[in-house]
Order: C-alpha cells, then sequence, then structure tokens
C-alpha cells in the first residue's frame, strides 16, 4: 500500500474519534472546557481538509496536466532516461553492468535513423518496413505451443521475480517470422510476463558477471541474433499513432505505478500483446491487441476511426533485447478537443498506466524535434520514425481508406 493511502487512513481515524468527542462535549455530556472544545473543532476542521488534500493530489495534478495537454503541444523535459531494465528486474538485487555500446556490440547492424548523418540513432532495427502497404490478411499468424527457457540464469531469477508479481500474465512470443511465405508466417508461442521481465527487460544488469544481454540477446557476426535463434521471450510489442482530424498526434504519458518506460512520453497506444483472451475474444495477435489497448486504455473503438489502422512496420528494440514491435497509424474522426473531453468519460481499466494526454502537431518539425528529446521512450522515437518514412504511403493509404 502506499504511503499516501496510509497516512490519509490514519488521519480519517484521528478526525472520526476527534469529532466523536466534540459532539459528545458539545451535545451529550461536557468532558471537555468550552474553549479546548473550540480548539478541537479547528483541530478537526484542519485534519480533514489534509486528508481531502492528500486523496486527492494525485487527481489534482492529473487534471492540470489534462488541462495544460489540451492547452499547447506537448513540451518536453530532457532528463535520464534508460527504459531497458523493468522496476521488478532491479528489486531482484542484480548488478549493474557496464552500459552496452550498441554501435559496437551489434557492430553490423543498421539501427533506424531519420536523417542522414544523425548522431544518435533510435536502437531498433527493422524486419518489415511496410513499403507495399501490406493488410492484415497478408500476415498469418500460427499458435504453438508454450515457450520454455531451460538456461541456468533463468531458472534462478524466474521463481525471484514471479514471486514479486501480482499477475503473471501470458504474453505472444514471435519465435520466428517467415517472410518468403505467402501470407507472411509468424509462428507464436506462449510465454509468461516472468520470461517477459527477465530475458527483455534486463539488457545492462548482470548475473555471476555475465551481462543478461550477452545470454538472452548475443551478438553474432555483429547483428543481433535471429528471432529463430533467440532465447528471450520476445513478446510482440503493440504501437500505435492516432492522428485527430486536425492534424495532432496523441501522446501519453506514463504514470509511475508501471515496470517499464516509468514517466517517459509513449506512443498514443503501447502495450505487449497477450496471447489470448477469455471467449468470446480468444487468441489475439497485435491486430487485435491494438483495438483491446485503444478502448482500455483511450476508451477508442473501432468507429472512433476514419480507416483502418496501417501497419508501419515491425521491428526489433536493440534496448530491450531485440523484442520485437509491431508499429500502427491510425486516423481518427475527432480533432484533439473533442477526443481530450471524451478520454476522461471513456477511459477503461488500464486510465491508471497513464498520468496524462497531450497532443503533438504531426508536422515534420515537430516530429523531428520530439524524436530528440530524451524524455520520449524508444517505441514514440520509432513509432514517429517510421510514420516519418512512410508518409506518403500512409497519405496513399487514407485515400484509398476515404475516398
Amino acid at each position: 500500500m502506499k504511503i499516501r493511502y496510509v497516512i490519509v487512513l490514519a488521519l480519517a481515524i484521528i478526525v472520526v474519534l476527534a469529532l466523536t468527542l466534540f459532539l459528545v462535549s458539545k451535545y451529550i455530556q461536557p468532558v471537555l472546557p468550552r474553549d479546548l472544545n473550540a480548539d478541537l473543532l479547528l483541530f478537526v476542521v484542519t485534519l480533514g481538509a489534509a486528508a481531502a488534500f492528500l486523496a486527492a493530489l494525485k487527481d489534482v495534478i492529473e487534471l492540470v496536466e489534462r488541462v495544460i495537454g489540451r492547452l499547447a503541444p506537448l513540451h518536453l523535459k530532457k532528463g535520464d532516461t534508460s527504459d531497458g531494465v523493468s522496476s521488478t528486474i532491479r528489486e531482484v538485487g542484480l548488478e549493474v553492468g557496464t552500459t552496452v555500446a550498441y554501435e559496437e556490440f551489434y557492430s553490423e547492424e543498421e539501427f533506424l535513423r531519420v536523417s542522414f548523418g544523425q548522431e544518435k540513432p533510435i536502437y531498433h532495427v527493422a524486419l518489415l518496413l511496410n513499403t507495399q502497404g501490406l493488410k492484415r490478411s497478408a500476415l498469418r499468424f500460427i499458435h504453438q505451443g508454450d515457450f520454455h527457457i531451460s538456461h541456468p540464469v533463468f531458472s534462478e531469477l524466474e521463481e525471484k521475480v514471479a514471486a514479486r508479481l501480482r499477475y503473471n500474465e501470458t504474453r505472444l512470443r514471435i519465435a520466428r517470422i517467415a517472410f518468403s511465405e505467402t501470407p507472411v508466417e509468424i509462428l507464436c508461442e506462449r510465454a509468461s510476463y516472468s520470461q517477459v521481465l527477465i530475458t527483455n527487460h534486463s539488457e545492462e544488469l548482470t548475473f555471476d558477471g555475465k551481462s543478461l544481454r550477452e545470454v538472452f540477446a548475443p551478438s553474432i557476426r555483429g547483428k543481433l541474433c535471429p528471432l529463430e535463434d533467440s532465447l528471450a521471450a520476445n513478446p510482440a510489442g503493440c504501437n500505435c499513432l492516432l492522428e485527430t482530424r486536425d492534424n495532432y498526434f496523441i501522446i501519453q504519458k506514463r504514470s509511475d505505478l508501471v515496470e517499464t518506460n516509468i514517466s517517459l512520453y509513449t506512443p498514443s497506444v503501447s502495450g505487449g500483446t497477450e496471447y489470448a483472451r477469455p471467449f468470446p475474444v480468444g487468441l489475439l495477435d497485435p491486430f487485435l491487441q491494438l483495438f483491446l489497448e485503444m478502448s482500455e486504455e483511450l476508451g477508442v473503438g473501432k468507429n472512433d476511426l476514419s480507416c483502418e489502422p496501417f501497419l508501419l512496420a515491425i521491428s526489433r528494440d536493440v534496448q530491450r533485447n531485440g523484442l520485437p514491435e509491431f508499429f500502427f497509424y491510425a486516423r481518427l474522426k475527432s480533432n484533439f478537443s473533442e477526443v481530450q473531453s471524451e478520454i476522461g468519460k471513456r477511459r477503461g481499466r488500464d486510465s491508471w498506466e497513464h498520468r496524462g494526454v497531450f497532443c503533438l502537431p504531426s508536422r515534420e518539425a515537430d516530429i523531428l524535434h520530439y524524436i530528440s528529446e530524451q524524455q520520449s521512450s524508444a517505441a514514440l522515437k520509432a513509432n514517429l520514425a517510421y510514420y516519418l518514412k512512410l508518409r506518403g504511403v500512409v497519405q496513399e493509404w487514407l485515400g484509398e481508406s476515404e475516398g
């Protein structure tokens, strides 16, 4: 339980006891001098106000952030942001190793860049750049069995990590992508969230003197090891930029209650793909997960979109030991102010994951600026970069969909 709630509960108990004493002394049996009774009433009111303030503090902060986000475009603060390691993994007590120089560790990889000569790339490696405008029907997701890790490092850590999780949910693991097949075959397995945290969110940590990156995302001839050879859980990430009718991207700021990307800015929708949900949903894939995430984080449904979501790219996040990410773009029928006013009414069960909703102009200059910001998550930077690379294809897609 958070300390704020403990303090509020203690204050509430004191207020109830003090108020009871005041009422008894005033109306039933005088047990306190009149002056002291008046002081007690002031004490009760003060404590009550303090308890109410603490209880509403987070909501007040969120309200201010939402108002600011509604009145002005997003302004980011610079800071140190390592979003490759989860908070639970940090609690296990592993040693922090030397920060990886990705350009040296994966010396032959072509990292994502949005401009020629860009000093620092986005540490993503594209598996598919959807220049052909492939639709959902061009991909076939094949669900296989469970994913098992036999490596001793994982066996040592699994029990410690699983014990710290409230729910050890299942995730859709991408085991292999066969681009040579038509449609493209994507082989999937069921992985646990503890497997994901240990193998994909531990990149700078060491166990018995060995970097977990070397175990789960080794360099093979200067490149990130292929998905089919990886020991990592590699869950399918699901990210989408939602653009409003008045040409703003919706951007969310993560709360301090989440495992990863704590207090960073993320795409409109961002999350991991679950393996399945109870009937009637059934087995999931990133396309289906996208609609669930939109509904549960923003309260946005299919009917709020002016077109089907467009798959921009499938990419691997090097900071997360090669975790595969699916990046989408979709356009809303509403303008930003309409979306902002509706979000508070319609946000679903996962709204706690974020502290506020902001707008980001979809002009190229603004996008390039926010890609360079330290407070942007790797997923946001990559989603914006892939959108810029495929902007022409996206415009054709919109013309066909809306025409």
